[in-house]
């Protein structure tokens, strides 16, 4: 896991990203409390946290004296920190709701600027907190954001544990290979490719996303990192003819297809 996520401790007091998050918790929590409660659905968290601070026990969750287990209590323990803090009023029920919006959108800023920049960061937290969706369910006294950004949470994590997975398994392999001089990278492939020495390497292995506009740039830095002799080993999903790689010096020797993906065995010629 990177980290320099915008989300740890260090890069919070970083001056920028410490104002866009102030930013983001004005925009989500001015103007909280001046619209009264507006669904059933608000109502009923509302009421239900009110009577839990009437009856003292916050272990049991009642709806106009009847039993109400269908939501988890801890929405209810929020609001109702947020009311003995702030009072019975549309503001305290809502302010847990808007807080959890907040957080995600620090969360996701954090995950995004760790592996595409500073830049990248911001925008996601921004388009985050502002999007109709999440706007909305930060400003209703339910169960909706605070969901939300549980939901988020693990979608991070998970992402963050396959990261590692990968990274794992890359060093076991150089283990079994006993390559001494392996080191593992991640980033920009691009970027790194480029800024790597020319005519370095014997073989080059290349499989971009099938998606994106990689193939063209990826081959070319590949070109330039094997000399002439060397390999270069592509998959992609259409098959690269020779118009396209003689500009790049590199010659088909091999071409076979799996399914949706076509492999070839490419050598620097030129």
């Amino acid at each position: 896991m990177p980290q320099s996520e915008v989300g740890s401790p260090s890069s919070l007091m970083r001056p920028r990203a410490l104002l866009l998050a102030l930013v983001l918790l004005a925009l989500l929590v001015l103007g909280l409390g001046r619209a009264p409660l507006f669904d059933v659905d608000e109502g009923a968290f509302s009421e239900a946290t009110r009577e839990m601070i009437a009856s003292g026990d916050w272990g049991h969750t009642t709806l106009n004296g009847a039993d109400r287990f269908d939501k988890p209590i801890g929405v209810y323990w929020l609001q109702a920190a947020s009311v003995a803090v702030f009072g019975v009023n549309e503001f305290a029920v809502r302010l847990p709701s808007a807080l959890a919006a907040w957080v995600a959108a620090l969360a996701l800023g954090a995950f995004a600027a760790a592996r595409l920049g500073p830049a990248a960061g911001a925008l996601a937290a921004v388009v985050h907190a502002t999007a109709f969706g999440s706007w909305a369910m930060a400003h209703a006294a339910t169960a909706d954001a605070v969901l939300g950004l549980w939901l988020v949470l693990s979608a991070l994590d998970l992402w963050r544990y396959l990261e590692r997975a990968d990274l794992q398994a890359l060093r076991r392999l150089g283990e079994r290979l006993q390559a001494q001089a392996l080191q593992v990278q991640r980033g920009d492939a691009l970027s790194a490719m480029q800024a790597l020495p020319a005519a370095g390497y014997d073989l080059v292995f290349l499989d971009p996303p099938f998606d994106g506009p990689w193939f063209g740039p990826a081959l070319q830095a590949a070109a330039r990192l094997v000399p002439v002799g060397g390999w270069v080993y592509l998959e992609a999903p259409e098959p690269w003819g020779e118009a396209q790689l003689a500009p790049l010096g590199l010659q088909l020797q091999r071409q076979l297809r799996a399914g949706a993906v076509h492999a070839h065995l490419l050598q620097r010629v030129a």
